[in-house]
């Protein structure tokens, strides 16, 4: 199964691998995943992960490199920054006429490199084990220039947050007003359909096997 590929992947780094499982069942992961020991090992644009199929069953990898991340966001101008938080950035980026958000691990000071390094294995051990339709998927990942990314398709609807605050910004006097972004508060039919999307996730992270992810910070 591809837990089991991806488990076998991070836990025997610097092994060969040899997977006996069938072809259709093997993930497109890297080879090996570094050690939170080591330097991070650079890693090129075999390290773009995708869907296994697309809605025609036909396998699908976009072109995503470093350098073309690099290109993009000319060397992470401020320009493109959409979001911070305490040990990241988060930037938005055009490819090939699709739409990725890049979160950047701060760098700003040596002596926290193996916390911020530490905190990124932590965060794409999830994403290479786990895969839910209600969990965003991760489209690459890379370890360059010194410089930890994830990176992930954009969302452009927003938060659900952001989403709520156009209803409260009218002070729900009317839901069928329209916030400040000219957008439609959100229905109570989808409200519900979004708290059950959220439910089933968390449902799944605490309760897969043979390792369970508990959850401590959910982004809406």
């Amino acid at each position: 199964m591809g837990h089991q590929r991806a488990i076998h992947l991070i836990t025997n780094y610097g092994a060969s691998s040899h997977p006996s499982a069938p072809r259709h069942q093997e993930l497109p992961f890297p080879n090996a995943l570094p050690s939170v020991q080591h330097e991070p090992a650079k890693v090129t644009e075999d390290n773009v992960l995708a869907p296994e199929h697309n809605e025609k069953g036909v396998l699908h990898k976009p072109s995503i490199s470093f350098q073309s991340i690099i290109e993009e966001t000319k060397h992470f101008h401020k320009d493109f920054l959409i979001g911070e938080g305490e040990l990241f950035e988060v930037y938005r980026v055009e490819i090939q006429n699709q739409t990725y958000a890049v979160k950047l691990f701060k760098q700003e000071k040596k002596l926290q490199f193996k916390k911020h390094w530490k905190r990124f294995l932590s965060e794409l051990e999830v994403f290479l084990l786990f895969r839910h339709p209600h969990i965003l998927e991760l489209a690459a990942y890379f370890t360059e220039m010194e410089k930890l990314c994830l990176v992930h398709p954009y969302m452009s609807n927003g938060t659900l947050f952001d989403r709520l605050q156009c209803a409260v910004s009218q002070g729900y006097r009317s839901l069928r007003s329209y916030g400040p972004d000219n957008t439609a508060p959100l229905s109570w039919h989808i409200r519900i359909s979004v708290l059950i999307g959220t439910s089933k996730a968390i449902r799944y992270l605490h309760n897969t096997q043979p390792c369970s992810v508990i959850c401590g910070n959910i982004s809406r």
